[in-house]
């Protein structure tokens, strides 16, 4: 498959998918999120933050997108993210489940999705969940160490970009392979080309998510939080009314984590059919 077509599957794909489930599948990815803000809270009662970060952060939503470990103390708020993309994960094996009856047009519930959901998905997803906090923790310890052991600035800040990078689309991979192992019929090798185009669906949906709250946050949640003056208030207000536009994202993220492999798989797929031809047309 080329890239162009590829790119043309995939946004027609997101396009598609909020079309014809945004409003069905509103209250399921709601509930996710509210849980999901729980999780935050969890890993706000146990986080030590550093003077330099300790501000930094305005509501619970914040926690998905900015980083607040320093070189010197790891705070496990970092983990957000992570656990935000372990929920899409349980929605996207729910709901992908739900939608084999295209004939059903009622909503795709909250309680419909985790019916779906076997115990041993979660209990799979779960070693996931870990195995990527202990990637994260590394990729924090290895960032640290290059920037006290380097005396090359340039050289460490490059690397700090990098492993910041990292830090994001690494559990983004592990999981969108996670839920494609678990709701696949059929198993296809993996190759440089098909993580690639993984990495590059993810990117586009992740950059989206970024550029809308930043531009959310800025001109309507700042507008409408003008009359609010204590921070305490703020930082409430903020996080609750940041719900909705957090579960406007599962449908994105899903679309990236399962249509990329799937486009790729059936590609794969083709060119292995188009190769057996050929061979069986030979030795004949």
């Amino acid at each position: 498959m080329k890239f162009s077509d590829y790119l043309i599957a995939q946004f027609t794909d997101i396009v598609t998918l909020y079309k014809k489930y945004l409003g069905r599948t509103l209250g399921a990815t709601m509930s996710l999120t509210v849980v999901c803000f729980v999780g935050v809270v969890i890993l706000l009662t146990y986080t030590t933050f550093d003077e330099l970060s300790k501000g930094n952060n305005v509501s619970l939503a914040n926690y998905f997108f900015y980083r607040s470990s320093t070189i010197n103390t790891y705070c496990i708020t970092d983990l957000s993210k992570t656990v935000f993309v372990f929920f899409v994960a349980v929605f996207s094996i729910g709901f992908s489940r739900v939608i084999t009856d295209e004939e059903d047009n009622k909503e795709v519930s909250f309680l419909k999705c985790i019916q779906n959901i076997h115990l041993s998905d979660l209990f799979y997803l779960l070693i996931i969940l870990f195995v990527c906090t202990g990637i994260d923790y590394g990729l924090y310890s290895l960032n640290s160490f290059s920037f006290t052991s380097l005396s090359n600035y340039s050289a460490a800040r490059y690397i700090s970009s990098t492993i910041f990078q990292l830090k994001i689309y690494i559990p983004l991979i592990i999981f969108s392979l996670s839920v494609t192992s678990l709701t696949g019929v059929r198993k296809t090798k993996l190759t440089f080309k098909r993580i690639f185009f993984l990495f590059i669906s993810l990117w586009i949906v992740n950059e989206f998510a970024y550029e809308i709250y930043v531009w959310t946050k800025t001109h309507l949640l700042n507008l409408v939080l003008i009359p609010v003056e204590t921070p305490e208030r703020v930082y409430l207000i903020e996080s609750f009314l940041s719900i909705p536009f957090i579960a406007l994202y599962f449908l994105g993220y899903h679309s990236a984590m399962t249509t990329s492999l799937m486009l790729t798989e059936s590609n794969s797929s083709s060119e292995e059919k188009e190769l057996a031809d050929i061979k069986e047309g030979e030795s004949s």
